[in-house]
């Protein structure tokens, strides 16, 4: 969140500048400083990645793969002459901190004879950190071994994260 402005000071009273009953103008009152902003918060972590990869045999064979996190499913089908697929494990960004508040203006000093003095005006608050980004997700790719040539068709990230693990494994048609 952000922070909140000071507010400004108030002016002085008025003296008199009549030279036969001088009197001084009043003080202006300082203006109160900003508020500093909230920090961001941290980004989500990445859940765990699990990929099926399966070759689809013909003239023009195709990769069947199986992208599994969270709870949730999607199947892709890829064309290894050229095509790839980019998989992200990658932890969240942090949130923006709040910028901080402008201090207030102090306000202004009566005129008089003499004149009063101005306020001081507020200090201005401090910008919030940026939050700290989530941690990567595991990926782990089980493909079937006629699909071991078309390995270099996944892209995969999980950057700070453990390795990608590669497993061969039968893995039968996934749709």
């Amino acid at each position: 969140m952000n922070g909140t402005d000071g507010q400004a000071g108030m002016s002085g009273s008025n003296g008199s500048i009549d030279p036969n009953n001088p009197s001084a103008g009043g003080d202006g009152t300082n203006g109160t400083d900003g508020s500093n902003g909230g920090d961001g918060g941290p980004g989500g972590n990445a859940p765990p990645v699990e990929i099926l990869m399966t070759l689809r045999a013909g003239v023009h064979p195709l990769l069947q793969v199986s992208v599994s996190a969270a709870s949730h499913r999607r199947l892709y089908l890829v064309d290894p002459q050229g095509g790839a697929l980019t998989v992200k494990a990658d932890g969240g960004p942090g949130g923006s901190g709040g910028h901080g508040g402008r201090g207030g203006a102090g306000g202004a000093g009566g005129s008089g004879s003499p004149s009063g003095n101005s306020g001081r005006s507020g200090s201005d608050g401090r910008n919030g950190s940026d939050g700290s980004p989530g941690r990567a997700g595991s990926i782990t790719v089980t493909y079937d071994p006629q699909a071991k040539p078309y390995l270099a068709a996944l892209k995969l990230s999980n950057r700070g994260g453990p390795a990608p693990v590669f497993k061969e494994a039968a893995v039968a048609p996934l749709w």
